[in-house]
């Protein structure tokens, strides 16, 4: 195996230094995130989950689009359908207590963050 010569290592050294510069532009974005909830019946509800949601976004500096979505008419349910058959929607869906294991299948772990 050949040696790495001084002028090797430094050029490598330089070189690795300057990564960090490439993601500078884009450090103050995490990204974007769409969430779909409940849309509740309590009027002052949906503004109570937004300013909670808002927050969070502002200070893990990620870009939100929220939805609430009516359970009249069984919307939030057909919403829930459509997406799992197209695998494309929401990033995250407020799930009740039993529709979560109806959908299981077609969730992807979030608890790994």
């Amino acid at each position: 195996m050949p040696s790495l010569s001084r002028r090797r290592a430094l050029q490598v050294s330089a070189a690795a230094s300057a990564l960090p510069l490439v993601n500078v532009h884009t450090a103050s974005s995490a990204g974007r995130l769409t969430l779909a909830f409940w849309d509740h019946w309590v009027p002052a509800g949906n503004d109570a989950m937004r300013k909670v949601v808002n927050a969070w976004a502002e200070k893990s500096h990620v870009d939100v689009k929220l939805d609430f979505l009516s359970a009249v008419g069984n919307k939030i349910d057909l919403t829930m359908g459509a997406e799992a058959m197209a695998r494309a929607g929401h990033d995250v869906f407020a799930f009740d207590q039993w529709t979560v294991h109806q959908w299981s299948e077609q969730l992807m772990p979030v608890d790994d963050v």
